[in-house]
């Protein structure tokens, strides 16, 4: 059924975005066209990336159409390379739960955005291991929860989080400075669904303070990274990254204020890629489209 018939009621025409990863062959283009041509679908954007140390070809592909199921990706399946690998998704507004602990400057960031609509994304609940920011969030009129981890192990107070988190089905868990390591249950019940933001200058700096031992170091970058969680501290595929170059006139509180701006920065730029679903994930990488 085409999607330019009179009778297709507007109200059936989807949006879908399509990852395809497979083994670089001529005419792969020209192959996705047909078959889009085929199932009457329109083709919104295309994006290619090839990389020739290991003859992988990526693709993002934004469809309209009128989808009754996915026997479209069939057609991908039958025509393209052999290893191939698909993941489709739903054009949709994401649902996603923050986690915090006492600082504010991303949290309220995203607030801010959220209610003047420049979030693309419904937060359903806060939660957090202290109850600082709570009269923050209340402003805000969404749901605080308070899970002290006092007298908790690391694994018992996860899985407080952990059941709370359930009970709202989140397509993804936002770490909005949240000081905690999570365990490996609760990183595999939402595998590549959770995303993180710190100061690049970890792990130079680790413990307490790290913005004092940067400032007595003499650091000239300051720096954030956004990046998916594993179950290795700081170590998943990176999204988004960058930097701000400083001298030895900054002071200790410039740069706090200048970390504290990049991380607000980095985390919404990470963020919207995520939700605009421009985010590959390839192993241990990410390929941005």
């Amino acid at each position: 059924m085409s999607i330019f018939n009179k009778n297709v009621n507007i109200e059936c025409l989807k949006k879908k975005v399509v990852f395809i990863t497979c083994k670089y062959q001529t005419n792969i283009i020209n192959k996705i066209m047909k078959i889009c041509s085929n199932q009457s679908l329109e083709i919104l954007e295309i994006s290619t990336y090839l990389d020739t140390e290991i003859n992988i070809f990526f693709i993002r592909l934004s469809i309209q159409g009128y989808f009754q199921d996915c026997s479209f990706l069939y057609d991908f399946h039958n025509l393209l390379p052999s290893e191939l690998e698909i993941n489709c998704h739903n054009v949709k507004k994401p649902k996603i739960i923050l986690l915090a602990t006492k600082e504010s400057h991303c949290i309220g960031n995203l607030l801010i955005k959220k209610k003047f609509g420049h979030l693309y994304a419904d937060i359903l609940a806060i939660i957090s291991n202290h109850k600082i920011l709570k009269p923050l969030v209340k402003l805000f009129h969404i749901p605080y929860y308070y899970i002290d981890h006092y007298m908790l192990s690391n694994e018992e107070h996860s899985n407080k989080i952990l059941e709370i988190s359930k009970k709202f089905k989140p397509d993804y868990i936002i770490l909005a400075k949240y000081m905690r390591i999570l365990t490996s249950k609760f990183v595999q019940s939402y595998h590549n669904k959770i995303i993180n933001v710190h100061h690049s200058i970890l792990p130079s700096f680790t413990g307490a303070k790290p913005y004092l031992q940067a400032y007595k170091r003499g650091v000239k970058i300051i720096g954030a990274t956004a990046h998916y969680v594993n179950n290795y501290l700081d170590s998943g595929p990176i999204i988004f990254q960058d930097v701000v170059h400083i001298d030895h006139t900054y002071s200790l509180n410039d740069m706090i204020r200048i970390g504290h701006d990049m991380e607000q920065y980095v985390l919404n730029r990470a963020l919207y890629l995520i939700f605009s679903n421009r985010v590959l994930i390839f192993k241990n990488r990410t390929i941005i489209f």
